[in-house]
C-alpha cells in the first residue's frame, strides 16, 4: 500500500470529501451523497498552449482560419488562383472573432447501501445541464468574399445551370471541331493551339464548378469572391476573354451567360445562414446559445460495489468495481457547439482508495482508478485532422473504440479542529488513443464523395490520446450526521489532444440513514 507507511496512531472524526473516500456505510445503512459540480471554460489546452474555443472561426490580421480548419476555403483559394491567374490569391472574410463559453453543471445523487460493514453497493445518477454561449463578430471591411448566391432563395441555381450548360456546349463544339480537323491536321500548330485553349478553358470550367457546388453534391461551397474584389474582377475578365476567344479565335458561338458573383461581403448573419444551409453550406446549427430544450440531459448512470480491505483507526483501504451505463448524451455531429453529458457507451472501472492519518493534524487521501471503455458507436464528421467546419455529407455513424484510462487523485488536508480542515487537491488523468472505423462501405463512399477523395475513418484517431493535470484547494467540514466539502480545481497542464481548460467548482454533502 503506497501510503500505508504514513499511518500513525491517531484517529480523526473528520473525513475529506474532495476526492474518492475509503470509508463505507455501516451494515444496514443508506448513505446519500449530493455532489453538485460546475465546470466552466472558454479555452482548451494542449502541450502547454491554450487557445480560445472559437479559434477555428477566429482570424488574425484580417484572415479567417485557413486550410487546416476550413477545407472549402483552401480549395476556393486554389481554384481562384487557377481562374484569376494570381498564384498568391488569399480568400479573406475579414477580422473575425468567435466567442464561446462552455458550462456544464452536474447534479449527481449517489446512494450507497451497506450490505455488511465491509461491503457496499451503490448507484450514482447524474442530472446534467449544459450550455454553450456563442457570439461572432465580423468586420469584413478588408474581406473579399461573399455568401454563395446559391444559399439565397431565388434564381441563382438556374443562372448557374445556364452558365455551365452553355460552357459545356462550347467545350463540346470546339472538341468536335478539333477532331473533325477544322483547325488543321494532327501535328499542326493551329490544331495544337486549339487543343491547348480547350484544355485551359476546361480547367477554368472545373474550378468554377467546384467553387459553385463543391467537390460533390454532398460538399459545401459556402463562399465566393465578391464581384468588385480583385479576384471577382479578374474572374469576370477571364470568363469574358474566354467567351470572346471562342467566337473570334475558333468560330464557336453560344457562350453568353455571365458567372454570378455575390455583391456584398459576408456578414455575421450570412455565416450563421451558411452553417445552417444543407445545400451550399454545412447543414449544421447556426451560431447561437444552446437552446433551452437541449440543455438538460441524463448523464451516464453508474452502478458500483466496494469492499473494505483494511479498516483501522490509522489507515483504511477499499477496492471497488463500477459499471458506467450508456445513458448520457453524445454531442451532435450537426451542432459544432454542442456539449456532451456522457460517452453513451459502456465503461468498466476498478478503483483503489486509501486514507491515512499523520500526526495529529494531517489527513491524507489517495485514489487510483483504472477504466476499460467498451466499444460503441458515435456520429462524427470525418475529415482531415484539425478540420472543424466539414460538410454535412462527411457525417457518418462510426464504430468507436474509446481509449482506456488511468486517473490518480490525492488530497492532503490540515485539520484545524475536529470539524474543520483545509487542504489541496491534485489529479492526473491519462487516456489512450480512440479508434474509429466505418460501419459499412456505403458510409465510406459517402464521405469520399463529400470530400472528393477516399478518407479513412482512422483520420479521427490522430491526436485523441491525451493526459492532463489538475490542482485545487478544498475546505472540509463535519457536523452531526452530515459531512461535506467545497473545492475549486483547475486544469493546469495537458498533453496530446486538446482538453477544456476548465475551472471546476464542487460541493459535496452527505448523510446516512440506518434502515435495518
Amino acid at each position: 500500500m503506497f501510503i500505508a507507511t504514513l499511518a500513525v496512531v491517531f484517529s480523526s472524526a473528520l473525513a475529506a470529501q474532495s476526492v474518492p473516500r475509503a470509508d463505507l456505510p455501516r451494515s444496514g445503512s443508506l448513505r446519500v451523497t449530493f455532489e453538485p459540480q460546475i465546470h466552466e471554460w472558454d479555452q482548451e489546452i494542449s502541450n502547454g498552449l491554450a487557445r480560445p474555443l472559437g479559434w477555428f472561426l477566429s482570424g488574425q490580421n484580417g484572415t479567417l482560419a485557413g486550410a487546416r480548419t476550413i477545407p472549402q476555403l483552401a480549395r476556393l483559394q486554389q481554384d481562384m488562383r487557377l481562374v484569376t491567374g494570381d498564384p498568391n490569391y488569399l480568400a479573406i472574410l475579414g477580422a473575425a472573432r468567435l466567442s464561446l463559453q462552455a458550462e456544464r453543471r452536474d447534479t449527481p445523487i449517489l446512494l450507497e447501501l451497506g450490505v455488511t460493514d465491509r461491503l457496499a453497493i451503490g448507484v450514482r445518477v447524474p442530472l446534467v445541464r449544459v450550455q454553450m454561449r456563442a457570439g461572432l463578430t465580423l468586420d469584413s471591411t478588408a474581406g473579399n468574399l461573399g455568401r454563395n448566391p446559391r444559399t439565397f432563395p431565388g434564381t441563382a441555381d438556374s443562372d448557374y445551370e445556364t452558365f455551365f450548360t452553355q460552357f459545356d456546349a462550347v467545350l463540346t463544339q470546339i472538341q468536335d471541331n478539333i477532331t473533325a480537323g477544322s483547325y488543321g491536321p494532327p501535328g499542326s500548330g493551329t490544331r495544337a493551339a486549339a487543343q491547348a485553349f480547350a484544355d485551359s478553358a476546361t480547367a477554368v470550367r472545373g474550378a468554377l464548378y467546384r467553387a459553385t457546388y463543391g467537390a460533390s453534391g454532398a460538399d459545401a461551397a459556402p463562399f465566393l469572391p465578391t464581384a468588385t474584389s480583385f479576384a471577382g474582377v479578374a474572374l469576370d475578365n477571364n470568363v469574358t476573354s474566354i467567351q470572346q476567344r471562342f467566337v473570334a479565335g475558333f468560330g464557336v458561338v453560344g457562350f453568353t451567360q455571365n458567372y454570378l458573383l455575390p455583391d456584398d461581403r459576408v456578414s455575421v448573419t450570412d455565416v450563421s445562414a451558411i452553417l445552417l444551409d444543407p445545400n451550399a453550406g454545412f447543414g449544421a446549427t447556426p451560431i447561437q446559445d444552446t437552446r433551452r430544450a437541449l440543455r438538460y440531459w441524463l448523464g451516464d448512470v453508474e452502478l458500483q460495489a466496494r469492499y473494505g480491505l483494511v479498516k483501522s483507526r490509522h489507515y483504511a483501504a477499499t477496492v471497488g468495481a463500477l459499471v458506467r451505463l450508456p445513458t448520457g448524451h453524445q454531442e451532435s455531429a450537426h451542432n459544432f457547439f454542442d456539449l456532451s453529458t456522457g460517452d453513451h457507451q459502456l465503461d468498466l472501472e476498478a478503483e483503489l482508495t486509501q486514507e491515512a492519518i499523520v500526526g495529529s493534524r494531517l489527513w491524507l487521501n489517495a485514489a487510483v482508478r483504472l477504466g476499460r471503455q467498451q466499444a460503441g458507436t458515435r456520429q462524427r464528421r470525418v475529415g482531415p485532422p484539425g478540420a472543424v467546419l466539414l460538410p454535412a455529407g462527411t457525417a457518418a455513424l462510426l464504430d468507436w473504440d474509446p481509449g482506456d484510462y488511468i486517473a490518480l487523485d490525492a488530497a492532503p488536508l490540515y485539520r484545524f479542529t475536529p470539524q474543520f480542515a483545509v487542504g489541496l487537491t491534485a489529479g492526473y488523468y491519462t487516456q489512450s488513443r480512440d479508434r474509429y472505423t466505418y460501419r459499412s462501405a456505403t458510409d465510406s463512399l459517402a464521405v469520399a464523395a463529400a470530400l472528393g477523395a477516399p478518407t479513412a475513418a482512422g483520420v479521427l484517431d490522430v491526436g485523441t490520446a491525451f493526459r492532463h493535470g489538475r490542482l485545487g484547494s478544498t475546505v472540509t467540514f463535519a457536523a452531526a450526521n452530515v459531512e461535506g466539502s467545497l473545492s475549486i480545481e483547475r486544469v493546469i497542464t495537458a498533453r496530446g489532444a486538446a482538453v477544456p481548460s476548465e475551472t471546476r467548482f464542487r460541493i459535496v454533502m452527505r448523510t446516512s440513514l440506518q434502515l435495518f
